[in-house]
C-alpha cells in the first residue's frame, strides 16, 4: 500500500508533465496616424497659433510609443518660425518654445485610438501677403515604436501630412475677419460715387496693388474673376455690386 506522501508526489509529477496554457500576447502594430485641425489657414503678415489634433490607432499590447511632428520646411526657413506652445495628453512633450520638430510619448499607452491636441505658435512673415500668390505650410507626423518610425502590416512608414494655406482676404475687409462690416462696405460704395460730370465712372476693378481702384479705367481681366463680375470684363458695375451685397446678407461676402 502506497503511503499518502508517495501518492502526492506521483500526482504532482503528473501535473507538472502536462502542457501549460499561456495567454498569447500579440505584437503591437500601429495601423494609422491622422492629423486634423478646426482651421486650415494661417495669417501671412502677422503672428498667431494653430491647433492640431493627433489620432493614432493600433492593435496588440503597446508600450514604448510616441509621435514625432515635423514643422514645414518649404518655403526655406519656415521651420524656424514655428514653435511649440503646449499639448494635452502625452506624459512627455517638448519644452515651450522648441522649434523645427517635436516628439510626444506616454509612460503607459492609452487604449486605441489615442488622441491628443497640440498647439503651435507661428511668427509673422511666413509668406508675403502682397505678392498675389498663396503659400502653403505642410506638417508631417510619424508614429514611433521602440524609438523608431513605426511600419504598418505592409512595411510602410506610418505617417501623414496636413497642409495649411495662406489666408486670403477681400481687399475691402480691413480688419481681416472674413466679413464686411457696414463701414467697410460704405468705403466700397464711395468708389461708385466717383463721377465725370453726370457719368458714373467709379468701378471696382483689379489693381496691381491689390487695393480697390476708383479710376474706372478698363483693365485686362485675369483668371481671378470676382463672382459678381458676370460679364468678366474686370470691373463690377454698380448693379452687379448691389447683387453681391444682397448675397452677402445671408453670410460671408467672398472675393
Amino acid at each position: 500500500m502506497k503511503t499518502p506522501i508517495l501518492i502526492l508526489i506521483a500526482a504532482f509529477a503528473m501535473l507538472s508533465c502536462r502542457p501549460q496554457l499561456v495567454a498569447a500576447v500579440s505584437a503591437p502594430v500601429i495601423t494609422k496616424i491622422a492629423l486634423a485641425s478646426p482651421v486650415h489657414q494661417y495669417l501671412a503678415d502677422s503672428s498667431g497659433s494653430i491647433k492640431l489634433t493627433v489620432t493614432v490607432t493600433y492593435t496588440g499590447a503597446l508600450s514604448r510609443f510616441g509621435v514625432r511632428l515635423a514643422a514645414p520646411t518649404i518655403p526655406s526657413g519656415s521651420s524656424t518660425k514655428w514653435s511649440f506652445k503646449g499639448a494635452t495628453g502625452p506624459t512627455f512633450q517638448p519644452l515651450v518654445g522648441d522649434k523645427t520638430s517635436w516628439e510626444f510619448s506616454y509612460a503607459t499607452a492609452p487604449a486605441s485610438p489615442i488622441t491628443f491636441d497640440v498647439e503651435l505658435n507661428y511668427a509673422a512673415g511666413l509668406a508675403d501677403p502682397a505678392d498675389g500668390a498663396t503659400t502653403v505650410q505642410s506638417f508631417a507626423a510619424y508614429a514611433l515604436l521602440n524609438n523608431a518610425v513605426a511600419t504598418d502590416a505592409q512595411g510602410s512608414p506610418v505617417q501623414t501630412t496636413l497642409t495649411f494655406s495662406e489666408a486670403v482676404f477681400h481687399t475691402a475687409d480691413a480688419n481681416k475677419d472674413m466679413r464686411l462690416r457696414l463701414d467697410e462696405l460704405l468705403k466700397v460704395v464711395q468708389i461708385y460715387n466717383v463721377r465725370n460730370s453726370s457719368t458714373r465712372t467709379g468701378a471696382y476693378t483689379f489693381a496691381t496693388s491689390f487695393e480697390p481702384s476708383a479710376s474706372g479705367t478698363p483693365v485686362t481681366p485675369t483668371s481671378n474673376v470676382h463672382s459678381a463680375d458676370l460679364d468678366k470684363d474686370g470691373t463690377i458695375r454698380f448693379s452687379r455690386f448691389l447683387s453681391g451685397k444682397d448675397s452677402g446678407r445671408a453670410g460671408r461676402l467672398g472675393g
